[in-house]
């Protein structure tokens, strides 16, 4: 089922559709993924899908409105995930994903996707850094998938 939705208010997205999976152990299965600790891009694809399913039920929580689809923005950045409770409290929050260190590099980038979605906060997932920057909240997967 897919379950992203590309927005774009000019230029349609070069990057492929994405696909979320509810169940990481099944997609693993019929990947035929058994060794993920040697496989770096696979724990990257697995903590994206956990706090991807983890969002969608944030939302749900928030407004009680059932989704199908989630958000990808792609303009000239792509972030991993967009929060959307506009209807609720009235913000859409952009969420990027990494597996390992975040950079001054993906703050610059989280900042131009927090502009164009005139978004007041962002997230940035990591391994293991912790801070707050430019109203950009900078946590380890596990502390987010333990939130709310």
């Amino acid at each position: 089922i897919p379950i992203s939705k590309q927005i774009s208010m000019t230029n349609p997205s070069t990057k492929a559709r994405k696909y979320y999976v509810t169940d990481t152990g099944l997609r693993n299965a019929i990947l035929g993924v058994d060794e993920i600790e040697t496989q770096s891009d696979e724990k990257g694809v697995l903590l994206e899908t956990a706090v991807f399913n983890h969002t969608f039920r944030l939302m749900f929580s928030i407004d009680h409105q059932i989704r199908y689809q989630g958000y990808y923005y792609s303009e000239e950045t792509e972030k991993d995930i967009i929060l959307d409770l506009s209807k609720s409290i009235g913000g859409v929050f952009p969420i990027e994903v990494k597996n390992g260190h975040c950079g001054d590099d993906d703050i610059k980038k989280l900042k131009v996707a927090m502009n164009r979605l005139d978004s007041p906060f962002g997230f940035i997932i990591c391994k293991e850094q912790v801070g707050l920057q430019d109203n950009i909240m900078i946590i380890p997967g596990w502390i987010f998938l333990l939130s709310c």
